[in-house]
Parts: C-alpha cells; structure tokens; sequence
C-alpha cells in the first residue's frame, strides 16, 4: 500500500473539512482516496480535492473524545406574539444529532440532518446548520409570557497539525485499496477493503446475463390430439428436445419457462414439460398444467429440476386458429 502522507493537517470534529499545512493534495490526490489521522481506526473517503490544502471528506469528521458539551447558552429572548428567531451558537461545529432548543412552552430536537422539530401543538419548526452554528426556530403557538430560549447541545474541537495518511494505491475496476510488503496499519486497509466488497457482491447479486431459446412456435395452430415439441408441429418423438449437457442452461439451477397463446376462440391449452437422460429415450414428466381462455394466456413458471435434455409440449382443444408461443429463459445471477 502507497500512502500520501507529507505535511500536517488539521480537522475539526464534526466537520469535513480537512486543511492541509504543507501538503500537496491536488497533485497527490483524488476522488475515492482513503483518509485517516495517523494512529485512528477510522478511514474517510475523499469526496472532493479543492486545492493544495483542502480537501472535503465524504462524512463529517467523528471523534467522541474530543467534543464538548454546551449546555445550556441563552441564544434569544422569546416574546409575546413573535414565532420566528434565528442566530449562531457560540460555538461551532456542531456535532449533528445533539441538539436541543428549549423556547419556554416548545423544545425542538435536532434530527441528525439538520431539521429542528418542535413538541409542541401545533409543533414548530427549525434548522440548524452544523458547519457555522446558524439556526432558525418557528415556534407553533405563541407564548403568553416572555422567556429565555436556550441551546445545549455538543461541538466538535480542533484537532491542529495532526499526521495523516491517504492511501494511494488501489485496484482498477472497484477501487479496493492495496496492501504491500510492510504496510502499517493493515487490519485497518483489510476492513476497508472487505466491505467494499461485500457492498459489490451484494449489489452484484441481481441478474447479470439472460438466455432465451425459442422451443415451439406455431401460427394458426387448430386442435391438437397429442402434444406438439417442435415450431415445425411434428409429433415425433425426437422433436424439439435441447441438449442441457452442452448448454449454458446446463450451469444454472432455474430454468424460466414462458408461454404465451393468443386466440381468437375459447381454447384450452396443456403444457408438459419433459426430461430425458442419454442413456435412455424414456421422456418424464417434469411439470404439466392446463390453461383455459377465451382471449390471450401469458404465463411464466419456474423449474427447478435439472437433467441433460429437456423439451416443452403443447396441446390445443378447440376449433381455434390459435398464436402459440413457448420458450425457455436462462437467468444466471452471481
């Protein structure tokens, strides 16, 4: 692992500004790099490289054992008949999800994304910005009586010339960072790449590629006294059958079978689904349902049985003509 590490920087807590002294970001740096304060367990992804000496990380910086606590600061004075106050708190960064304002009869709370939400009935309504410590509050009823209105709430301290690493290094398609021969702080590049990917491989889990096979097709088809295998209507008893030991479908565990039918008069429809082993001609039966309508079918089942040949069946009652469509659909997923 390559890590960037010249100069010194400085965080606030509860900030994502970082300011670099000495440091070279814009020409060492990129988007998606890796940065922790030397001997942290924490890494932060770089979100955006500004200059030579700042940059802005993708979460706000955390460290429980550097803030401190404000509690309380008179921060108005509400009177009778006024609803709506703003100013700064003293102090600042603000440590998202932990502020508290009490306005005589109403208390707001802080939501973690700097929305103030009032108690009262009606509730009132705020903001609070964690970076420069501006806050509004709209209280929902009047009060009767003028009071103090009060923050407690934490900030984040100055954390000044602090070592720092960003690791550099990182793999072409999904940016894992990279180890090499005495790297330090290993378990915490391992973590790191770990979950990048588990978070790939879950997202990977969708479908990643689709196989259709058209197995029987037949236009104006009239009523069928045994089953139909092939587009070509045979009734034979090789047709229509697919050879799964030499198919992509082969590697798969679901086979996705789709039939559609459109008539023109009332039609009852059958479909077997068939297997069969090389060693022998014997067809089985893998699944077989009956479908009646005086318009259109469209169906979609999912098998699970797995054997070398497989071939789908069709049967017709009534005077039709009759649209016949019937495939099989291989989705591999990772």
């Amino acid at each position: 692992m390559s890590i960037y590490n010249t100069g010194a920087v400085t965080v606030k807590v509860g900030s994502s500004e970082v300011i670099g002294f000495r440091t070279s970001f814009a020409s060492n740096v990129t988007t998606g790099y890796y940065f922790k304060l030397t001997g942290s367990a924490a890494w932060y992804e770089v979100a955006t490289v500004n200059n030579a000496t700042k940059l802005q990380l993708s979460a706000r910086y955390s460290d429980s054992s550097h803030q401190t606590i404000r509690n309380p600061e008179n921060i108005a004075s509400v009177i009778v008949a006024t609803k709506l106050y703003s100013g700064t708190l003293s102090y600042y960064p603000v440590i998202q999800g932990h502020v508290v304002i009490n306005a005589s009869l109403e208390k707001f709370t802080d939501d973690s994304g700097g929305i103030l939400t009032g108690d009262g009935t009606p509730a009132g309504s705020g903001t609070v910005n964690y970076d420069t410590g501006a806050w509004t509050v709209t209280l929902g009823t009047n009060i009767t009586a003028t009071a103090n209105m009060a923050a407690s709430y934490l900030s984040g301290n100055t954390l000044n010339v602090m070592p720092y690493q960003i690791v550099t290094d990182y793999t072409s398609q999904y940016g894992i960072p990279e180890l090499s021969a005495g790297d330090t702080s290993i378990h915490h590049i391992y973590t790191k790449a770990m979950r990048i990917i588990d978070h790939e491989l879950w997202n990977k889990s969708a479908s990643i590629s689709q196989t259709n096979y058209s197995i029987y097709s037949g236009y104006n088809v009239v009523a069928t006294s045994n089953y139909v295998y092939s587009t070509t209507a045979s009734t034979g008893a090789e047709a229509g059958w697919i050879d799964l030991s030499i198919s992509e479908l082969f590697r798969t565990d679901k086979k996705i079978i789709t039939v559609g039918v459109a008539t023109l008069t009332a039609t009852t429809l059958y479909l077997r689904i068939e297997g069969r082993y090389p060693t022998h001609n014997r067809a089985f039966e893998i699944y077989e349902t009956q479908y009646t309508s005086t318009t259109s079918i469209d169906e979609a089942l999912t098998i699970t049985e797995i054997c070398p040949e497989i071939r789908i069946g069709v049967k017709v009652e009534g005077t039709g003509p009759n649209n016949i469509y019937c495939g099989l659909c291989r989705t591999e997923t990772f």
